[in-house]
């Protein structure tokens, strides 16, 4: 694991121990999805190609597992 080019700001622990989400703080709004066992990103970067102002801070798992809420520096909350 390591395809963020700055500090990982949060991690959160997916449904079922094997994955990991990680957010970064290299100003690409960046949340990736990671493979505990191989170490390898599970799919695409996650983006709001529509907003490069902010850089997301923490992010939270919902009670249930399918929902994620990631908190921008640029102060915007996004599901």
């Amino acid at each position: 694991m390591g395809d963020h080019t700055k500090r990982v700001n949060d991690i959160v622990h997916l449904p079922g121990g094997q994955r990991i989400m990680t957010c970064s703080s290299s100003w690409d709004g960046l949340l990736q999805q990671w493979d505990l066992e191989s170490g390898t990103q599970i799919g695409d970067d996650w983006a709001d190609d529509g907003d490069k102002n902010g850089w997301e801070s923490s992010m939270a798992l919902s009670l249930n597992g399918k929902t994620i809420v990631s908190g921008s520096g640029d102060g915007k909350v996004k599901l």
